[in-house]
């Protein structure tokens, strides 16, 4: 999905540090330039280790745990496994909870928190957090798809197709809005108000959007989707292969049809690494699929 307007900007966003032209930097300031330096140049354990040492010496600055937090956040998204990212998530999220208790009123880390909340499986804890934003900043309300798709996994349905009533107003020619619409209405309201309902797109121009779009409103099938996808450039190929795959298991889950379902969601996150957002939603719905997997087999057989 697109990040449309919902953007959050800090100060010190990583690789792009920038100081007045008339200030002189303070050693503070120093230490989070070489610390973007050594990101920026792959040395990611070097950046850590400089921001880690400021926070040991000011435990309640503001800007260097707001910067850990959004280093700690990028490092998550290079991780190798699923269990570094988690990691570094929870990282993320302790330092934005220090933010939080040194600004209560911070409207950027209850929303980054969120976002690390999310990414770590913690649906409801992600909700909550962006409820909070919400209440800071109610005219970001409309654009918070990112807590519709926290409400679809937290099985908040109704809650779900709110929010994405409300994000149509804002953005209307976006598939995926159109698509966790109707998986909302699905779980709530049922397969034939879900069809009734599908809201119309024009004008998405994503590859294979369009196409998924067809999937849902019963004119496309899942082969011509995957057909589409795997047009243009290895690259391109790879990222539409991902859309496809997730937005093919959100189908078939929303119409019962579970082991189907699974199959492209575990595809989709394999092929998630590029993917930004969305990707990381794949990556979420994997985890909370092998979640239940797993506590389904460790419960007493009847």
């Amino acid at each position: 999905m697109r990040k449309f307007i919902l953007t959050v900007f800090t100060s010190f966003a990583l690789g792009s540090l920038v100081m007045g032209a008339d200030k002189t930097p303070s050693a503070l300031d120093q230490q989070i330039q070489q610390a973007n330096d050594a990101y920026r140049s792959g040395r990611f354990g070097e950046a850590l280790t400089i921001v880690s040492a400021e926070v040991k010496k000011a435990p309640n600055n503001l800007d260097i745990r707001m910067f850990r937090a959004q280093l700690l956040g990028a490092l998550a998204k290079r991780a190798g496994t699923t269990e570094v990212a988690l990691k570094f998530n929870a990282g993320a999220a302790a330092d934005y909870s220090e933010v939080i208790r040194l600004q209560p009123r911070s409207e950027v880390a209850y929303q980054e928190r969120g976002s690390a909340h999310f990414r770590q499986a913690m649906i409801e804890e992600s909700i909550k957090d962006w409820d909070k934003y919400i209440e800071l900043k109610p005219e970001s309300e409309p654009y918070h798809w990112q807590r519709g798709i926290a409400h679809y996994y937290a099985g908040r349905f109704a809650d779900g197709r709110k929010q994405f009533e409300m994000h149509q107003t804002v953005n209307s020619a976006d598939v995926e809005n159109a698509v966790f619409h109707y998986i909302c209405t699905a779980r709530s309201l049922g397969i034939e108000r879900a069809k009734k309902d599908l809201i119309p797109i024009a004008g998405d121009r994503r590859i294979p959007m369009m196409e998924i779009h067809g999937l849902y409103a019963g004119k496309n099938t899942v082969e011509e989707i995957l057909k589409k996808a795997n047009t243009g450039t290895p690259d391109a190929v790879e990222h539409q292969a991902f859309y496809a795959h997730y937005y093919i298991g959100l189908y078939f889950e929303s119409h019962g049809q579970n082991a189907k379902g699974r199959e492209h969601i575990m595809k989709a996150a394999q092929l998630a690494a590029n993917a930004g957002y969305m990707g990381d939603c794949a990556k979420v719905h994997a985890m909370l699929l092998k979640r239940t997997e797993k506590k389904k087999a460790a419960s007493p057989k009847k």
